[in-house]
């Protein structure tokens, strides 16, 4: 099989670039790949330990306020639940801005 840079850009990135020229050889296109990827670091995004850390908690107010239903203690956690949920929003904004600026 032929190497196509244009293929190789497609599959790898998130398709051609008008400023970045394509790879012109297999070596260069892998060389790319595993060199610092300078656009995560200028457009970071949320790490999954983060959302998963937001999700187990989300999970452990929800279970304290079923168990502690009509208490104080339940108000608290359904406050606490929508804070995180909005929280979650707002990630969740950022994460899609920031994946779009990564494709320029």
């Amino acid at each position: 099989m032929r190497f196509a840079p244009q293929m190789a850009e497609i599959r790898f990135g998130c398709g051609l670039s008008p400023v970045v020229t394509p790879p012109t050889s297999v070596h260069d296109m892998l060389a790319t790949l595993q060199s610092p990827d300078t656009i995560a670091a200028q457009f970071p995004i949320e790490t999954f330990e983060t959302f998963q850390t937001r999700i187990a908690e989300g999970r452990r107010l929800g279970k304290l306020r079923r168990e502690t239903r009509g208490s104080p203690e339940a108000l608290a956690a359904k406050k606490a639940r929508r804070v995180l949920n909005q929280e979650a929003r707002i990630e969740q904004v950022i994460w899609l801005g920031q994946h779009l600026n990564r494709w320029t």
